[in-house]
This record gives C-alpha cells, structure tokens and sequence, in this order.
C-alpha cells in the first residue's frame, strides 16, 4: 500500500471511501497526508454474504510457541499500529471498513447485523489456533472499544485501551457530533447490550468468573473532549473496582484525544506483565517498580584515550593485539555466557517479581569478532530487559554517566514508577568475573532512601582458578575489592536528573573510595568469584605477558587461602560449577 507524505500544515480531519475491493483513506494529522490503498494485497476473511474483513498476519519467529496480539485500529484507517513488529508475538491487524462512510463500525457491523463482530472472531479463532493460545489486544477510541469487547468475548490474557469509548449512543462525545456513526450500527435494535461496555461486562459476568476476564490496561488524557473521563474511561475503572475486575487506569496530564504513549511501548507495557514461564501469566506480573540496579561492564574495550596500556608499559597497538587475542577473548566468552549470562538472568527475573529491575550495561569494543559481536546482539534481542549493548570504537570514550541516564529515562517512560523520586544502585563487574544470586539480593536491600550516596562492597568471596573450567576455588576477604562494589543514589523521575554527587561507581578509585566517602562493608555472605587464570588482566604477569598458573599458585599461598570445595561453592552459586 503506497505511503504519500507531504509538508501541509493542516487541521485534524478525515474521509474516507469504498469502492470495490479498494478502500481509500485520506487522515490529515497535523503534518502528514496518509493514503492508503488497494485492500487487494491483503488476504481476509469472508462470510456467506460476500462480506470481507481484510487483515494483515505477521507471525512470530516460533509461531505455535508465541501469543496472539490483535491490533485494531481507531474511527478511519490509521496503518501506524499495524506496523508493530516483535519476534516473540504474532500480531494480526484486521481492517474495519464497514459504517458510516466506511470510517468503521466500531468493530460491530451494521443495521444490528453484528456481521464485523462475527467475522473478527471468526478470525481470531483461526490464528489463535497456530499460536501458544495466550491472547492480547490493543486499541485506540474506536479500536479500545473493539479490543474490550473482543478481549471479553474470547478470554483475552490482557487488552489496552486508549481513550476508549464506553458508552456510545446516549453520551455527551455521541451528542456532540458522533451519533451520525453510532445509530447505524444499532438501527432496527430496541437495544443493545453492546452500546454500554460496563453494562455488557456485567453481562459476561453472569456466566463468567471475575478472574476470567482480561486484565485491563486504560490510558485517558485528563482534557480529553467534554465529559469524556467521566463518562468513558473513568465510568469502565470504577465499575472493575466495584466488582474486583483486575485493571490498570493511567490518566495522562494532557489535552486531546489521541495516544498517549507510541503503540509499541503501550504493547510493551502490557507484554511485560506477561513475560515468565508461568502458564497461568497473571500471577507473574510485574508489580510496581521500586528500585533499580544497574550494573556496568567493560568487555574487552579498547580506547586510546585510556591509560590502560601505559599502565601496561606497552604500546597501543601491542596492547590492542593483547586485548583482541583468540584464546584471550574465549577465555572471558565462556564465563561471560556461560556463567554470567544464567546467573544474571535468574537473579533477574526473580527480582522483577518484586518490583526490582536488575540491568546489566556492556560496553564492547567495535574491534571485537564479528561472531562474537553477533553473540551480543542475540543476547539484547532475547533479553531487552536484562541488557544493554553499548559498541565503543577506538576514538570514543563511552560516558558511563550518560548511559546510566539515559537507562533511567527509559525506566521512568516504560515502567510504573511508585514515588517521584527513584532509588538506584550501580555496580561494577569485570567480564571474567562473577557475582553470586544472593549479591543481588542483598545490594537490593541498600537500595534506600536511607543509604543515598554510600558506597557498598561485599568483602566476602572466593577466588576461583580457571583453566579451561573453574578447577578449585579458594576463601577470601578482601575489602575494597573492584567486584560488586556499588553506590546508592537518587534520580528524580520530575527533573530527569540523578540529584546523587558522582553517582557512577567507576568514577571513583576501587582502592581509594574510604578516604572520602561513606562507605558499607557487608561480609555476612559469599558475592563473588574472582576468577583468576592466565589471561588475568590483574596481578603479576610473567616475561610474556600472561599471568601463569604458577603466579597463581603463589598468590593463593601467599594470601593463605583456604581451598573450598567445588560443590559448597556451587550451592551459593546456585548449582552452575558443581553440574559442570
């Protein structure tokens, strides 16, 4: 279907006509021209009349493993939301271009001839069929009062609706100009339970239980046309909280009637509160977030504005030949994916659960394998939620500052956030080095209010002696230590601006953070492995570079660490080495 853009400056309004198989639309908002045409390239569905629904399906990569997202656009055709896209979700975008000039039937039918309504069933049914069976809906005005219908009819998982219609005929927005397209979609009818969302609810509810129906996500502008919150949005969230239906209401500060977050991030929002392995899904929605911890990495960055190589008495292009060596580079790809990534990501999910956001920030460098950079991309693809990739070239010198900010701000625009200010830690690890289920569990419990500014580190660890597989770990105790060490600061969700003095925790020497600064010493548990093999970048280094397993040894007795048995360690490691 051809897109024509133009620069008019111009009047919402629109228009639209059928003719044939060919529906034109003409939707002047604010800047753009949009012309949709030619319904002969889209499949559809038909009934015994001849009547068509036409539909666009895109499948997720794993279709029978993945849930339904149906789209349904609002009054006139809007083709922005049909080009939702998500690897993980089958998203089908009907077309109603039945009504009042062909502008819809609000996903009814006509004359009392609910035909729109069977037909979209009747679609959905047949789609829902190749996917895991979990439905979800999304719908602006015209579309949030389909998606609701629908979402009650067929047992959705969730529906979002923006600024939806409730009530049509006997409302102030049908009064004020909109009864022309409700009356026919019930002429020849007495009534209809269909006109009065809250009171077809309450008619699902004879046959249906309360925890059958979807969880509901409303989002309303507080000026929307007169009456409109009251009367609509406002009207549907007080009936749920009467009769215990399970709804989230969001009224957005803001005048008009149009979206009220970009249709991604709305459909983002709701998927969320879905992501687990439960099959029952509402029991594993998120709950409001409370807290955040950040954690930032460097994998194997190169930079010449660093003194990395001075430090290591070399030149730059030695150091970078150093850095990008292949057995190196495997070393820090097997405990980083191996061992890191499962770890991290158990501690994440469980986390979230409580209103606790566990990310993980990895600069790489752009020097790094091409196989290997792959492997970072499919890791951001499957878990948008748990990492974030930064790529840092040569000449760049990435600010872990303006990350952390703009993560926070994509926090405050994605999730719901409990108070105008938002408590967050940030933590450092190195790529070869690992942090243990239950570090995270109690850096969350610093995440106060009360510790803004302090900086907290866990003494408490093993080395772990790598060689291919992690051979023997040893106790140790050691304070101030790089892995883990983390500060507490405060990000107002009104300013957009961390109010914390240096809030990221690599802006401050390792070694030097108890001079000035307040500081947590927790040692009443294990957090980490400090993994030491012959690609260490830390401790002494032998004549060619390497840290050898002799040097190794030595530092194990010359520290006196005690040997620790693989299987104690893998219990607080939550079983990764004593399986492997």
């Amino acid at each position: 279907m051809p897109i024509l853009t133009f620069g008019l400056c111009l009047t919402r309004c629109s228009a639209a006509f059928r003719s044939g198989d060919k529906i034109v639309y003409f939707a002047f908002i604010g800047w753009t021209f949009v012309m949709e045409n030619s319904l002969q390239d889209l499949d559809y569905v038909e009934d015994g009349f001849g009547r068509r629904m036409y539909y666009k399906y895109t499948p997720a990569e794993l279709e029978s493993d993945s849930p339904l997202l149906v789209i349904l656009h609002g009054h006139t055709f809007n083709a922005k939301p049909s080009r939702y896209k998500n690897k993980d979700v089958n998203v089908l975008a009907p077309i109603d271009n039945f009504g009042v000039d062909a502008c819809g039937s609000w996903w009814l039918g006509e004359r009392g001839d609910f035909f729109v309504r069977d037909l979209l069933q009747k679609l959905i049914i047949e789609k829902r069929k190749k996917t895991n069976g979990k439905l979800f809906f999304w719908g602006s005005s015209m579309g949030g009062f389909g998606a609701l219908i629908h979402g009650l009819d067929l047992a959705a998982d969730a529906v979002y609706a923006n600024i939806p219609q409730i009530r049509l005929l006997g409302s102030t927005y049908s009064e004020r100009g909109m009864k022309k397209f409700f009356e026919p979609i019930f002429s020849g009818l007495d009534s209809s339970p269909y006109n009065n969302l809250v009171e077809y609810m309450s008619f699902v509810l004879q046959r249906k239980e309360v925890s059958d129906l979807p969880l509901f996500f409303i989002a309303q502008s507080r000026f929307d046309y007169d009456s409109y919150l009251e009367e609509q949005s406002l009207y549907f969230f007080k009936a749920c909280v009467d009769w215990g239906v399970n709804v989230h209401y969001e009224v957005f500060p803001e005048k008009g009637h149009s979206l009220m977050m970009p249709a991604n991030e709305a459909i983002d929002k709701m998927l969320r509160y879905f992501a687990s392995d439960n099959p029952e899904g509402v029991e594993e929605r998120l709950p409001l977030l409370q807290k955040v911890i950040f954690g930032v990495m460097n994998f194997s960055v190169l930079c010449r504005s660093t003194r990395a190589y001075k430090v290591a008495r070399e030149d730059y292009e030695s150091y970078k030949r150093k850095v990008l060596d292949e057995e190196r580079l495997a070393t820090r790809e097997v405990i980083f994916f191996d061992y890191t990534v499962p770890s991290f990501l158990q501690s994440h999910r469980r986390l979230l659960k409580d209103g606790v956001l566990l990310r993980l920030n990895i600069a790489i460098s752009d020097q790094l394998p091409e196989r290997l950079r792959k492997r970072f991309d499919v890791l951001v693809d499957r878990y948008p939620e748990a990492f974030n990739i930064k790529v840092v070239g040569e000449s760049e010198s990435h600010n872990w500052s303006e990350v952390i900010g703009e993560e926070l701000k994509k926090v405050t625009d994605n999730f719901s956030i409990g108070s105008d200010d938002l408590v967050f830690a940030n933590f450092r690890l190195d790529d070869d080095d690992l942090l243990s289920d239950q570090f995270f569990s109690r850096l969350a419990d610093y995440v106060d209010h009360r510790y803004e500014g302090f900086y907290v580190t866990f003494p408490k660890g093993f080395v772990g002696v790598y060689d291919g597989l992690y051979k023997s770990f040893y106790c140790i105790n050691k304070p101030y230590l790089a892995i883990g060490l983390s500060k507490i600061c405060r990000y107002c969700c009104l300013t957009d601006k961390v109010e914390t003095d240096s809030p990221v925790v690599t802006e401050v020497s390792h070694t030097k953070i108890v001079e000035d600064s307040k500081t947590i010493l927790d040692s009443s548990f294990e957090a980490y492995i400090w993994t030491m093999h012959k690609f260490s970048d830390t401790r002494s280094v032998d004549r060619n570079g390497e840290q050898s397993m002799d040097k190794i040894n030595r530092f194990v007795i010359d520290n006196e660490l005690n040997e620790k048995s693989e299987q104690e360690v893998g219990e607080i490691f939550s079983g990764l080495f004593s399986d492997n």
